[in-house]
């Protein structure tokens, strides 16, 4: 079975055929010259045909390939949004139990009755959340109780940088390139 090339293997092919540099055929060339570089003409735009057309195929086969893998990631996708979507309401549902628990628990103690439930496997009681108390302001905050925070003005870089300004902390990078498959 014959090995079949890379896509890197035939880009190096390609590049070595090129640097290799086209036969050209001068004034000064005697007939005998001139019938050689004729040959390593056409033998060098046989080559040169032969590889573009292996690039051709694996480049059909890298089309085909990426058709595929992109289906599978949709798939994926729709998979992880339908699990995504069975957690939250698994989250939901144990949020929504914990709260009617809270709920007994709080009129249990409104009512005069220790808020204690015990059972066979459980024992439910209220306990005060841990960390930090929450804080509310509900006026202007004088300056001594603010910080300044410094960050760079992205959009006012941008702006210069794209007005032909050269700025030594800064500079736009090229787009990147990308394959388009039609």
């Amino acid at each position: 079975m014959e090995k079949t090339s890379s896509l890197f293997d035939l880009t190096s092919d390609f590049l070595t055929l090129i640097d290799m540099g086209y036969p050209e055929i001068t004034d000064k060339d005697s007939e005998e010259v001139i019938e050689e570089k004729k040959a390593d003409i056409e033998t060098f735009d046989s080559t040169l045909n032969m590889i573009l057309e292996c690039i051709g195929d694996k480049a059909d086969d890298y089309s085909r390939a990426i058709t595929i893998v992109e289906g599978k990631a949709k798939i994926l996708k729709a998979e992880i949004d339908k699990l995504t979507a069975m957690k939250k309401a698994l989250d939901n549902a144990k949020k929504r139990m914990r709260e009617r628990m809270t709920d007994t628990l709080k009129a249990m103690r409104e009512s005069g009755v220790e808020p204690v439930i015990r059972t066979d496997l459980h024992t439910f009681s209220l306990q005060k959340v841990g960390g930090k108390l929450t804080m509310t302001i509900t006026g202007d905050v004088p300056d001594n109780y603010k910080r300044v925070v410094y960050e760079d003005d992205k959009d006012k870089i941008r702006a210069a940088l794209e007005a032909g300004q050269t700025l030594p902390f800064a500079h736009l990078e090229p787009r990147a390139e990308t394959v388009r498959i039609r």
